[in-house]
């Protein structure tokens, strides 16, 4: 008897995830996929929130679920507990937290730009632009780490800190490996099909091995051309750049890439081959701006707005 409760009540559930899953309002990643929406529901119980909240603050990154910083702050504050922002610059952020079983045991965290810097993120273009946004992302996500793991269920992590975690590596100088031959892929040029090196952009030989994967090869493909002035148009490389964001951010059908990519260099473009270095360039910087926001979706909602 419990058995088909229990089943009812996944069928319940499959059937209002099918439901919203045909939502237009709905972010793309989660538009006519009702698997998505059963995860975002696991989510939002285990979290306590509501579904639109866990679609709009939890990230998933190379398969890794992550929360933006908003919502980790709005959790920790719904529990009880203190979580105050004491300092917020360009060049620092420190906030003051304690749990409210214990109030007097308050503990202090500061994110610098030098901490940023010392772990190769303050170069980036997103962190010139937007330093304290990113610094309190960082700061918050630290503190909850440390005092209030149980709050945030192990989704300690905020999107933009997912993307920049490389593994760790060892202290033992690593033996000498031979250099690995360039990345190609091969695209549609004037002459004829030629292997493109994906990192570079320019031509290399037709025996180099293909490494790279369906999905960036299938992308290049359909959107890289190298014509006889191929020094103006965008590389093999901007465009796997263009390509990542866009499908970190949850679009990935050719016609909403189109459409973000159009959104983000303020201007409609037909095919993102139209794209030169310097534009393409302006669409990867306004992308990371979008990746780094707590709310991504809101951002790009107001660009559409806008435009």
């Amino acid at each position: 008897m419990t058995e088909l409760v229990v089943r009812e009540d996944l069928q319940t559930q499959l059937k209002r995830a099918e439901l919203l899953a045909q939502a237009s309002l709905m972010p793309p990643s989660y538009t006519k996929q009702p698997a998505n929406v059963l995860v975002a529901m696991e989510m939002a119980e285990t979290l306590g929130i509501t579904l639109m909240q866990a679609i709009q603050g939890i990230t998933v990154i190379s398969g890794k679920m992550s929360m933006s910083a908003e919502m980790m702050r709005a959790l920790v504050l719904r529990a009880g507990h203190r979580f105050r922002v004491e300092v917020n610059t360009d060049q620092e952020t420190t906030v003051l937290v304690a749990r409210r079983e214990w109030p007097d045991d308050e503990q202090t965290f500061t994110f610098t730009i030098d901490d940023a810097a010392r772990a190769g993120l303050s170069g980036s273009p997103t962190w010139k632009k937007y330093p304290k946004a990113l610094l309190l992302a960082r700061v918050t996500s630290m503190a909850c780490r440390a005092v209030f793991p149980d709050v945030v269920q192990g989704i300690g992590y905020v999107p933009e800190e997912l993307e920049t975690v490389t593994p760790a590596v060892s202290r033992h100088a690593p033996p000498t490996v031979p250099p690995s031959p360039p990345t190609t892929v091969t695209v549609a040029t004037e002459t004829g099909p030629e292997p493109v090196d994906v990192d570079t952009g320019e031509i290399v030989d037709a025996d180099v091995v293909e490494d790279v994967s369906d999905e960036d090869r299938d992308f290049i493909r359909d959107h890289a051309t190298i014509p006889k002035d191929r020094h103006l148009v965008a590389s093999a490389a901007q465009l796997k750049k263009i390509h990542a964001a866009c499908r970190g951010l949850g679009y990935t059908e050719r016609a909403d890439v189109l459409r973000l990519i159009s959104l983000a260099l303020g201007e409609d473009i037909a095919s993102s081959k139209d794209l030169t270095k310097d534009t393409a360039s302006t669409v990867i910087d306004a992308l990371e701006a979008l990746e780094a926001t707590d709310d991504p979706q809101a951002a790009i909602d107001a660009l559409a707005g806008a435009a």
